[in-house]
């Protein structure tokens, strides 16, 4: 009998290359997804409006890291 996340007719090899390409996939659907609320943040903040992040969240790696100014604390002032 055949698990039911394989399809019928596939072979183990094409379900493990599948699932090895996964967390690729969700990395970089995590880093679409990053930018696409960094970009509505930044445009629903004033100039010098103020962005906080939680503990875990981070500006870092981002192509919006140059537009704020970091106040401490996860604390950013939009400057561009």
């Amino acid at each position: 009998m055949n698990p039911p996340y394989q399809e019928v007719g596939t072979s183990s090899s094409t379900s493990q290359e599948v699932a090895g390409a996964l967390p690729e996939l969700l990395r970089r659907a995590r880093d679409v997804l990053r930018e696409r609320a960094h970009r509505l943040l930044h445009a629903s903040l004033l100039r010098s409006g103020v962005l906080g992040l939680g503990a875990k969240e981070t500006l870092q790696h981002t192509s919006y890291t140059a537009r704020y100014e970091g106040l401490g604390h996860s604390l950013y002032r939009r400057v561009g």
